[in-house]
């Protein structure tokens, strides 16, 4: 029996933790819950169904990690799969032991999911095109964004989108004016090593490092278990956590790069004196931008014309930093 002092948020695999939001066509909530599988939400009601079970292996793997979804008009859905091997609580395993990340389909008229991508190393943000012709996912771990094509003469084939991103993309989501912004939920820093790519170079490294880190969680948490201590069960927790991991690799503050439909980039936001840190989506809604992260304890809000341009690098990139004075923020503590 496992040892659990109290339900918090280092026990998540109790609780469910949800990652990926949409609302779907008919008006309900389609909710990705890393641990629990796919679920539609009336929220005038709260009535719930579940859709996919993360408990049921698809095409003989368990879809350990379930990120994100979007949904097409006639009720598919396409969500990825981060990781067959690790939870989000060991998320950094799939980083270190990866790939293993998926892309899937599930059949609104069958139920039935099927597989369209498979070894991604972290697939997170997805997001259909406006004409449904294509599917993007990112891949975080490579810094790039994969387009899969549903129709057409390249229906079935998948190429890059865009690559050599700054940072690690999360969620993907539409712009009102046509294209994308890709959120980089952490920022590579220009004049460090990349630890991530270094890594990618040494798989003797990587194996290594998983081992580790594999071989402590279950130490910390037979210790929690046989001394009936949360500590040891939260340490357990952070050793191989996400958060941990991108408060390691983020020292730039964040940045939303803006593409066009063909993936070519237009412009980025960026906030560089890190007031909201670690945002994993951003969402247009009429003159404003709304920014998410799961680890942050609040959500943040900017006018669109409170943006100040800013330098740029490379003569096809505008850079527009955020005007951290008049950012709203509100707190749901």
């Amino acid at each position: 029996m496992k040892y659990y002092m109290k339900k918090a948020f280092w026990e998540e695999k109790v609780c469910g933790r949800p990652l990926g939001l949409r609302f779907a066509h008919d008006g309900k909530l389609l909710v990705a819950d890393a641990y629990f599988g796919i679920y539609k939400v009336d929220v005038d009601t709260g009535l719930k169904e579940q859709l996919v079970d993360a408990q049921i292996p698809i095409n003989g793997k368990r879809p350990m990690l379930i990120d994100d979804l979007d949904e097409d008009s006639e009720g598919n859905i396409f969500f990825s799969d981060a990781s067959t091997i690790a939870h989000l609580s060991e998320g950094t395993l799939e980083l270190l032991a990866g790939p293993t990340g998926r892309l899937i389909r599930r059949d609104a008229s069958t139920g039935h999911s099927s597989v369209l991508l498979d070894k991604i190393l972290f697939a997170n943000g997805v997001q259909l095109s406006p004409q449904e012709d294509f599917v993007l996912v990112s891949e975080t771990v490579k810094s790039r964004v994969i387009r899969y094509w549903l129709k057409g003469e390249k229906a079935g084939s998948s190429d890059t989108f865009v690559d050599k991103l700054p940072g690690y993309p999360d969620n993907i989501r539409p712009r009102p004016e046509g294209g994308y912004y890709v959120t980089l939920v952490s920022v590579k820093t220009p004049d460090a090593v990349d630890m991530i790519a270094t890594s990618l170079r040494l798989p003797w490294l990587r194996r290594l490092l998983a081992r580790i880190g594999y071989g402590t969680i279950k130490v910390l948490e037979f210790l929690g278990n046989q001394f009936q201590n949360d500590i040891f069960v939260k340490a357990s927790y952070k050793v191989m956590n996400l958060a941990t991991s991108a408060n390691l690799m983020s020292k730039e503050g964040s940045m939303v790069v803006a593409l066009n439909a063909e993936g070519l980039v237009q412009y980025s936001l960026q906030s560089p004196e890190g007031v909201v840190g670690q945002i994993s989506e951003t969402t247009q809604t009429n003159d404003k931008l709304i920014f998410g992260s799961p680890f942050n304890k609040f959500v943040a809000m900017i006018s669109l014309d409170k943006l100040k341009p800013g330098s740029a690098d490379e003569p096809h990139v505008k850079r527009t930093e955020i005007d951290t004075e008049t950012l709203m923020v509100k707190e749901e503590l």
